[in-house]
């Protein structure tokens, strides 16, 4: 049978060393884990901000300027007497400031000039 360990010397407040020892490592064993914590929840973060701008970026902003370009665009083709996919391609093309527009049409008309520049600049009719 093995001798039990000898007892290690008492601090002032009465605790024995080992006590101490074994808080020492627990917490150090905590801290460990609590640092792996917070690395995957700060991981899960970034992942979620990601997918969020993403979903913006290549879903949500697309679907706004294509609804609001379509009505807008078709208000055009009227106004211009075009067909109702060129009025909403030439609003398309201003509205995300292409060089080319995807339309060889353009407004000859001041009052269709005037609706373009106020639908573009986000005022409206």
């Amino acid at each position: 049978m093995a001798k039990p360990h000898p007892k290690a010397r008492a601090d002032r407040d009465g605790t024995d060393l080992t006590t101490a020892h074994a808080a020492i490592s627990t917490v150090r064993v905590a801290r460990g884990v609590d640092e792996k914590m917070e690395k995957r929840e700060t991981t899960a973060a970034l992942l979620y901000d990601l997918t969020i701008f993403s979903k913006v970026v290549f879903i949500i902003t697309p679907v706004i300027v294509v609804a609001f370009a379509l009505p807008l665009g078709f208000l055009l083709a009227e106004l211009e007497g075009w067909d109702d996919i060129d009025g909403f391609y030439y609003l398309m093309s201003v509205l995300c400031g292409l060089p080319n527009g995807l339309t060889d049409e353009s407004p000859t008309r001041t009052r269709a000039r005037r609706w373009t520049s106020s639908s573009c600049s986000g005022r409206g009719a």
